[in-house]
């Protein structure tokens, strides 16, 4: 393990601006020998490196390498990093003698897991304060006697460690408090603070270091310690390394770092959980191992102690530095707030108890200051801020390759060597809990019905199988195309697109090297998880319950809302008849359907106005439910109340909010102010603050609306989080309309960059604003002044930035254009799949905005100009001035004769509009071909006529239009007039044209009476034919009349209607 300062290696394609201090080392027992790798490690142990001590290079003789090593252990033994008594053979080890560098190296290891266990009390705590009150490092500092002076170390403020005072006994406080002021003191140290965080280690015995727990019980107790910080981790207890393999234990230890990153509850007891634990550990702590599940089951004790030990170290660091960012986010909030709260106090004329209050709260603001100075002193705070950063991301990771996984349900795995299927699962900890196991078939194999098969396409990797019920509708013998019942053979070398995969019956099936064995991790049908998510709820686990529904919420598996087979009941159902207050507000914060009906047409406010679950029905009711449903039975949840108190109870709640609700929207804030305030002096009861009572927004976010910032005050002194959601997952800031109100809420936690269900952050609002109303510059800066991101897209990818281009607003897009210190904006804007700014500003009629956004080189994208003028002439685009839109995009550089999907033109599309001439005037003057032909070979003159535009037809004639031009079907656009009387009569044509018209009129008359002859013509031969066919059949059957009237049954079929 390569030491450092507490710095450790990091992959820099994943982590920039963090320095790679280690050192990669191939093979530990011979790299050691090579280059500065000794040098380093005694530095990051010692924290310095002797002049004495060179590189290993210049080291060519056996001899000198033996010096080398003895300058080392004295080193080590002068440091205390091993025992004065120790012995090591310096002869041995110089001649890499692998059992001896081992034993050296294990000695190092033994140094550092019992200095982690040492410090693990304090790292452990879920206080931010306390966590990186003293800084751990495992490289000690070293004074140097050039400095002359001893160098003064700067320790935490004693207000870092007043959550551990005010739990601690008199006793124990006392002797902190001196121990801190002793420390401070202290001139120089080389792990400063160390003796104050050992103080958080009630388990370090009382005789030192000698008499301190072996490497594995200090790795076991930091396992055990951790299981114990996250929840679902409390039920699970190591006794020994080899439980290392319960893949459980790894999701837990990563959820004590980073709470929510594995849902313990769906995911299997499996080499594939372990294995996504270990590298999700790997990639938090920006490092990349080789260890896999296999190790866990084949490493020996000491290689297990020493990759957790490097696990829990690097682990720590992260914590500390996560805790670092949360403090100085909490600091710069109370300074916000005591500022704020300092400006409402008088210059001069204080009285006496506002110069008490204001000198008090001067106090505090100084301590606050203090408190940050020291953390930006002790902590290199853009470091943790990006490592914490990242872990959001490698959190996010994760969870989408669970998702993935849920979808895929199979893993492959690769044989090592040849063994039995037997032996593949124990050595690779494979679970096979869904079915069990395939491999891949190479020469040809029976299929019985009783058998499975699994296909995987070769082109796309999917799975396809017909057994799991996770595609219903599939039958593999369908696709491979075999009788669909009895025995078959297969030969897996005539289905070219696929891999098949058969069912071993047995584990001691023999399976070869390299072989392809696959088997499934998730199951295909969600009613796995439904039936997990239903027993959790019946059994009131809180936690597991709002960790699932967190989970499923954004999967692609509908469990939230699934229902019992039989009863029909949804988990609201359940923990309303259960009385499970807490997971019923959970679900119905995660989407759970309010009135979902189960089989009795029964809704959850049933099962709790029955079970007389008070809270709960105000619940329900506050958030909306309907309490006047039916059941099959043609009952309401009132007709079981037998307590006609509980009855008359509900009846007016349900009254009460029915009538507040719609006073509320409409402005009246008196109402809502009165019961904030009768719910914080306790005169009155909402089950809960958080509801969502008006019309699916909170409390919180309506005050925030109406910008009433007493009340929002009140709200959060009930403990109302400050980025509650509402139901378009919005939080109150993004509610806000005034700057106060915004500022209130920032200077107590609100995340300004928070998306909701639209991808939209507060930025992206207030650059939109309210449709013809005035921007709000100053919500606006106070965004940005607080890291407010302005390269954030929403789910329709748009930048802040293009919702102020939507409406108009130059200023906005100008102060946005201040906030790109990187000046990339312009540039990330023509590369997204967004509309460019120009483009919105047209499409929206902000003309003026669209001419100042060119002015300062801003560009359309490709053919989105031509995609604007189809749009105005299409109607798609409704815009009152849509000459000057054209005329603008025109000067643009609009291709005029482009043609739409249609293949028509411009010029086609505004003369067959007859009241948009202006239109057709601006692309005639702009180089229109004005004969441009259709997929149809018509020119814009036959849209003109078709539309009877008398004047667009002469604009068309005059700039040269081909009057004899004819279309697919042989016509001229002249031979479609109708009503000839009506263009001659116009006024819009010179005598030349009209000329033509009246003979086009002749032609069109003369035409006419040709076709009523010819029709007459037709008439009287089809008449003459008939009389014919008529005798004919007379005289070939001259008794057919007769017969029919003799016979009976023919007379009444005669006689029918």
């Amino acid at each position: 393990m390569m030491r450092d300062g507490g710095n450790i290696g990091v992959d820099h394609s994943l982590l920039r601006d963090i320095e790679c201090i280690s050192v990669p080392l191939n093979n530990v027992f011979s790299d050691i020998f090579v280059g500065t790798h000794l040098k380093s490690l005694l530095k990051g142990l010692i924290g310095k490196c002797p002049k004495n001590i060179h590189n290993m290079t210049r080291c060519h003789t056996y001899r000198q390498r033996i010096a080398q090593f003895e300058l080392l252990l004295v080193e080590l033994r002068a440091a205390g990093i091993i025992p004065e008594d120790s012995e090591f053979d310096c002869d041995a080890i110089a001649k890499k003698n692998t059992k001896c560098i081992a034993e050296l190296l294990w000695r190092l290891i033994v140094y550092d897991i019992r200095f982690t266990w040492e410090r693990s009390s304090q790292l452990q705590l879920d206080q931010n304060k306390l966590v990186c009150s003293v800084c751990f490092k495992w490289t000690p500092e070293i004074q140097s006697p050039a400095q002359g002076k001893p160098r003064q170390q700067t320790r935490a403020p004693p207000s870092f460690f007043a959550d551990l005072e005010a739990s601690l006994s008199g006793t124990e406080t006392s002797s902190i408090s001196s121990l801190t002021d002793l420390l401070q003191l202290e001139d120089f140290e080389p792990f400063p603070g160390r003796e104050v965080a050992k103080i958080f280690n009630k388990k370090i015995p009382k005789g030192g270091w000698d008499y301190y727990p072996s490497a594995v019980e200090c790795i076991l107790d930091l396992i055990n310690g951790h299981l114990q910080i996250a929840s679902e981790g409390q039920k699970i207890f190591v006794k020994d390394l080899s439980d290392l393999v319960n893949s459980h234990v790894w999701c837990c230890l990563v959820n004590s770092f980073i709470p929510g990153t594995f849902i313990v509850e769906v995911l299997p007891n499996d080499r594939w959980t372990t294995n996504l634990a270990l590298k999700t550990m790997e990639e938090l702590i920006c490092t990349s191992t080789s260890f896999t599940s296999q190790e866990l089951l084949e490493a020996d004790t000491k290689a297990l102690c020493a990759y957790v030990c490097f696990t829990f170290m690097c682990g720590y660091k992260f914590k500390q530095s996560r805790a670092v960012i949360n403090c100085i986010r909490e600091l710069y909030l109370l300074m916000n707030k005591l500022e704020s709260q300092l400006k409402t106090f008088p210059v001069n004329d204080l009285e006496s108890d506002q110069t008490i209050q204001k000198n008090e709260l001067q106090e505090k603001l100084e301590k606050t200051k203090n408190e940050l100075s020291w953390l930006h002193a002790s902590y290199d705070v853009p470091f943790c801020q990006n490592w914490s950063e990242r872990a959001y991301k490698v959190q996010k990771q994760a969870k989408e390759t669970i998702s993935q996984k849920l979808t895929e349900r199979f893993e492959i795995i690769i044989v090592p060597r040849n063994m039995s299927m037997n032996d593949l699962c124990s050595s690779l900890a494979i679970a096979f809990t869904q079915t069990n196991c395939f491999y891949l078939a190479t020469e040809k194999e029976t299929f019985p019905e009783s058998r499975k098969i699994i296909l995987q396409d070769k082109q796309t990797k999917k799975f396809i199988e017909d057994f799991s019920g996770y595609q219903p509708n599939v039958s593999v013998r369908k696709i491979l195309k075999l009788q669909l019942t009895g025995t078959v053979e297969i030969d897996p070398n005539a289905y070219p697109d696929y891999d098949l995969f058969f069912e071993s019956k047995t584990k001691n099936k023999k399976l070869k090297m390299s072989m392809c064995v696959l088997y499934q991790v998730f199951p295909g049908s969600p009613g796995h998880w439904q039936q997990i998510l239903f027993q959790h709820v019946k059994n009131g686990d809180f936690q597991v319950v709002k960790n699932m529904l967190q989970f499923f919420k954004d999967s692609d598996l509908d469990v939230i809302h699934s229902k019992e087979t039989v009863s029909g009941n949804g988990p609201l159902h359940l923990a309303c008849r259960k009385g499970y207050f807490g997971i019923a507000q959970e679900l119905l914060e995660n989407g759970v359907v309010l009135d979902a009906r189960n089989a009795n047409g029964l809704t959850p406010f049933f099962f709790a106005a029955e079970r007389q679950h008070r809270k709960i029905c105000q619940l329900l009711i506050e958030w909306g439910c309907d309490v006047q449903a039916k059941d099959l039975k043609n009952h309401t949840a009132f007709d079981g109340i037998r307590n006609e108190k509980f009855r008359k109870f509900l009846l007016s709640y349900y009254a009460y909010w029915s009538s507040v609700i719609p006073i509320i929207i409409h402005g009246d804030t008196d109402i809502l102010e009165d019961i904030v305030h009768n719910h914080l002096k306790k005169l009155s009861f909402m089950s809960s603050p958080r509801s969502r009572c008006i019309n699916g927004s909170t409390l919180l976010h309506t005050a925030a609306y109406f910008g009433k910032t007493d009340t929002i005050e009140s709200l959060l002194q009930l403990k109302v989080d400050v980025n509650l959601l509402d139901y378009k997952g919005a939080v109150p800031l993004h509610r806000s309309r005034d700057m106060e109100t915004m500022e209130l809420l920032i200077n107590h936690g609100a995340d300004v960059n928070w998306s909701d269900v639209d991808g939209n952050t507060p930025l992206h609002i207030v650059c939109f604003g309210e449709v013809k109303k005035p921007a709000r510059l100053d919500c606006l800066k106070l965004l940005l002044s607080h890291q407010a991101t302005i390269e954030r897209w929403n789910n329709k990818d748009l930048l802040p930035i293009h919702c102020a281009a939507m409406q108009g607003r130059i200023d906005v897009i100008e102060l946005l254009q201040q906030f790109d210190l990187k000046e990339e904006m312009v540039t990330k804007l023509m590369k997204g799949s967004a509309p460019s700014l120009l483009y919105l500003s047209v499409a929206n009629n902000h003309i003026e905005c669209a001419k100042w956004l060119s002015e300062k080189d801003f560009g359309f994208k490709a053919e989105e100009r031509e995609e604007l003028m189809f749009g105005l002439l299409h109607d798609e685009i409704k815009l009152p001035e849509k000459a000057q839109s054209l005329e603008f995009l025109i000067k643009q550089g609009v291709n005029v004769n482009a043609v739409d999907k249609h293949g028509d033109s411009a010029l086609h599309l505004a003369v067959g509009k007859e009241f948009c001439s202006d239109l057709l005037i601006l692309l005639l003057s702009n180089n229109a071909e004005v004969d441009i032909l259709n997929s149809d070979h018509c020119t814009p003159l036959f849209f003109a006529v078709q539309a009877s535009n008398y004047y667009g037809t002469s604009l068309l004639i005059n700039h040269g239009a081909d009057i004899k031009q004819k279309n697919n079907d042989g016509v001229s656009a002249f031979d479609l007039i109708q009503d000839y009387h009506e263009w001659i009569e116009s006024g819009c044509f010179t005598k030349e044209i009209i000329a033509l018209l009246k003979a086009y009129e002749i032609k069109q008359s003369c035409s006419l009476v040709r076709n009523i002859n010819r029709k007459l013509k037709i008439k009287e031969t089809s008449q003459q034919f008939s009389i014919i066919r008529l005798k004919q059949a007379t005289l070939s059957q001259p008794c057919f009349w007769v017969q029919s009237y003799q016979n009976p049954v023919s007379k009444k079929m005669l006689l029918r209607p």
